[in-house]
């Protein structure tokens, strides 16, 4: 990975909190740099599902247990939230789920705000989520029709949830499981799938209770996972990357009936706020920014920052430059951050500094 240069000549006065950030674990709630692409995201705020961004799934079968289906007639935007189903009927199981009709999808952060099924177990006095396969994941699919035949595939899983096997997350083993997996590239008879990097979360909250964040990162050179805007796991210069731009699901996948519990309380949702995903404004990457006073540091951070930068320059030794007490600041450059005189930072402040490929 490319490594950044950080100058400092400066003596830091007052200084309080400095981060420098250097693996890019900061969340774009923080991070100007990145602007959300409403037109590849969705707030689910309608009444029903948006039909020219989302395919409705409604078939048989594909990831699930033995005779799980997919019905349209389960996935449904009501008040505010994407409610994906899930159901018993007899011991019929039926659940839903969405794929973006776009597959322009590749470098930016990709973030879901959710609950999961699952409910409080009064029979083991316990949370439980035994059976349910929820998942937020990307991919990149090639197939020839004649013959029928997988030429390449690759997906981030970025939210799988682990009620595998009758354990769940509910049970705080395992409790969500971030996956990033890299699948046949080229001709399958000369390769298989292969399980990539596995990181997971465990001891949890039932995550059924609250909304949660799941999200992650990815660039050319990255890929960050993040749980309620905390990094858990960093990836660098991994060759598994998807590098061709790939499609969104989320998906209420069920195991086979026999890993339920009996007294699962059906129907059961995978609960969706929104969708977002954001990309870097790399408009500016071969761009120099001089930052030589407090007027022109706040003339940069601010909603619709000027990007990633190619050298950032903070300071001339004439005028003092002082970040606000308690407010974040996010500075992507492709070579060089250079701090210079009199620079201090207010208390509660952040300094992230944060080596970028302009991808």
């Amino acid at each position: 990975m490319k490594k950044i240069k950080i100058l400092i000549l400066a003596t830091f006065i007052l200084l309080i909190t400095l981060q420098y950030k250097l693996n890019g674990q900061i969340s774009p709630i923080y991070d100007y740099n990145y602007v959300n692409d409403t037109a590849l995201s969705d707030e689910f705020n309608g009444t029903q599902i948006n039909t020219l961004k989302w395919h409705i799934y409604n078939y048989d079968g594909c990831c699930n247990g033995a005779g799980v289906y997919f019905s349209s007639s389960l996935a449904s935007e009501d008040s505010g939230y994407l409610k994906l189903e899930a159901t018993n009927s007899d011991g019929l199981l039926t659940t839903s789920g969405i794929e973006s009709l776009n597959n322009s999808y590749l470098y930016g952060y990709y973030e879901m705000r959710a609950k999961l099924p699952g409910y409080f177990n009064t029979l083991t006095n316990s949370p439980c989520s035994q059976g349910f396969w929820t998942s937020f994941w990307t991919y990149y699919h090639v197939q020839t029709e004649n013959p029928l035949c997988t030429v390449a595939h690759n997906e981030i899983d970025i939210q799988e949830s682990s009620g595998l096997n009758g354990s769940g997350w509910g049970a705080g083993i395992d409790n969500n499981a971030n996956i990033v997996e890299s699948h046949c590239w080229g001709n399958p008879s000369n390769c298989s799938a292969i399980l990539s990097d596995v990181s997971s979360l465990s001891n949890l909250p039932p995550l059924y209770a609250n909304f949660h964040k799941f999200a992650a990162e990815y660039l050319s050179n990255r890929m960050i996972f993040y749980f309620d805007d905390v990094p858990f796991a960093i990836y660098y210069g991994q060759t598994f990357n998807p590098t061709y731009s790939m499609k969104v699901v989320m998906d209420n996948q069920l195991q086979a009936l026999s890993t339920f519990n009996s007294n699962t309380p059906w129907p059961m949702y995978y609960t969706i706020d929104y969708f977002h995903y954001y990309q870097l404004n790399t408009t500016n990457c071969s761009t120099n920014l001089y930052i030589k006073n407090n007027a022109q540091l706040a003339n940069f951070w601010r909603p619709g920052s000027a990007g990633v930068l190619s050298n950032i320059t903070i300071g001339d030794g004439t005028d003092p430059v002082s970040l606000t007490a308690g407010v974040t600041y996010v500075f992507r450059a492709v070579n060089s951050v250079t701090i210079n005189g009199n620079f201090t930072m207010g208390s509660g402040s952040s300094l992230n500094i944060i080596p970028t490929p302009c991808d």
